[in-house]
């Protein structure tokens, strides 16, 4: 009810895509597709929902981008570029725009109805799996290169987590008792308490704080360049993947 009380919403739908009975110009799929067990066979469902001419627009996180996606434990699926248009293909899509740019960490294809599904030969599969094998084994060795810097610096002093999301979190449950404490420029955190550790702004910093920035190194680089006129020292990740 609140949903269809929406000014321009139509209908909502709360049951399995079989029972959608319309069928739609464009269809959006955000944060969605590494949520299904089975992704080549509910797009398949999605794309007999579209129209003739009709586009689908997905967007998904890119774990080559952000080795912490691969620690998000709700996510059936981690996808590259290569990976998700190897999805799409198989499920009877063409790409008809690609990026991992428009937003970053995350992948944005926009897709028409190819004929029919194609299936790709077993060397192809063979050959790309070893590669996301590379690919995975790479980001992990990254992330406990992660952990392994934060604990060294955590004898220079006070050690503290940068930022409260999902890496934040995983970052310090990797260094349990060594965190102590998080810091956020997020007001609405700001003075809160997050697994009994306060969340605290980077101007409350003391001089020996040391804080490891627990993300990808462009995006860390961005944040430790605005961090220099505050106290502690704030320290980058690994640059390179293993």
């Amino acid at each position: 009810e609140a949903v269809e009380n929406i000014t321009g919403a139509a209908a909502f739908y709360c049951c399995q895509i079989e029972d959608v009975k319309s069928s739609y110009d464009f269809i959006t799929m955000l944060h969605s597709l590494e949520h299904i067990i089975d992704p080549v066979a509910y797009l398949k469902s999605v794309r007999e929902k579209l129209l003739p001419d009709g586009m689908l627009l997905i967007q998904v996180p890119e774990y080559l981008q952000n080795p912490f996606e691969l620690m998000i434990a709700d996510h059936c699926s981690h996808f590259s570029i290569d990976s998700l248009k190897k999805v799409v293909t198989r499920a009877g899509f063409k790409v008809l725009l690609e990026s991992n740019s428009l937003i970053p960490k995350e992948i944005t294809l926009i897709l028409g109805k190819d004929s029919e599904s194609t299936e790709l030969p077993y060397e192809a599969l063979s050959s790309a799996t070893e590669k996301v094998a590379d690919n995975a084994r790479n980001n992990l060795l990254w992330l406990a290169g992660l952990v392994k810097k934060a604990e060294k610096i955590s004898d220079q002093g006070p050690l503290g987590v940068f930022g409260t999301s999902i890496a934040g979190v995983w970052l310090a449950s990797e260094l349990a008792d060594l965190v102590k404490f998080f810091v956020d420029e997020d007001p609405a955190r700001i003075g809160t308490e997050l697994y009994g550790r306060m969340v605290i702004h980077p101007k409350e910093l003391q001089i020996d704080s040391q804080i490891i920035l627990g993300f990808p190194y462009k995006i860390a680089e961005a944040i430790h360049a605005r961090m220099t006129h505050y106290s502690g020292c704030f320290h980058l990740p690994p640059e390179k993947l293993f």
